[in-house]
This record gives C-alpha cells, sequence and structure tokens, in this order.
C-alpha cells in the first residue's frame, strides 16, 4: 500500500491505438468542474471512482478502446 495516493488514467490500453475524438479529455474536463453528468451518486461532488467509471464506459462503448485507470486509496 503506497504511503502517498495517486490516480492515474490513459485513454487507451498501452498496445491499442486511439480515435481522434476528444471524449477522454472531455471526461477529465467535466470530472474536473464537477459537471453533474459526472457525478453518478449525485451528491455534489465528483470522486475519481466516478471519473473512472465513466471513462470506463464512454471510451469502451462510444470508441471502442479500453482505457487503462489505477488508484490507491
Amino acid at each position: 500500500n503506497p504511503k502517498v495516493g495517486f490516480a492515474a488514467f490513459a485513454s487507451a490500453h498501452w498496445n491499442s491505438g486511439s480515435t481522434a475524438n476528444w471524449t477522454f479529455t472531455e471526461d477529465l474536463v467535466y470530472a474536473f468542474r464537477g459537471e453533474n453528468i459526472m457525478d453518478d451518486d449525485a451528491d455534489g461532488r465528483v470522486t475519481f471512482g466516478e471519473l473512472r467509471d465513466n471513462v470506463v464506459e464512454d471510451m469502451t462503448f462510444a470508441e471502442g478502446q479500453m482505457p487503462q485507470t489505477a488508484l490507491t486509496g
């Protein structure tokens, strides 16, 4: 268990190509702005877990590519 928590997000798996669309970047911007569309449990805050879930869903189903994420405590 690391002493410092971190979150890492990548729009595509290391051995995959990426689309030319801005879906991944838009998800990051929406989450950091606290947009309601990213607040899955409607509690007024966007967590890294919610960002991860939205990125995975959007990139997998809208763009056909598998993103990579890592979150620690």
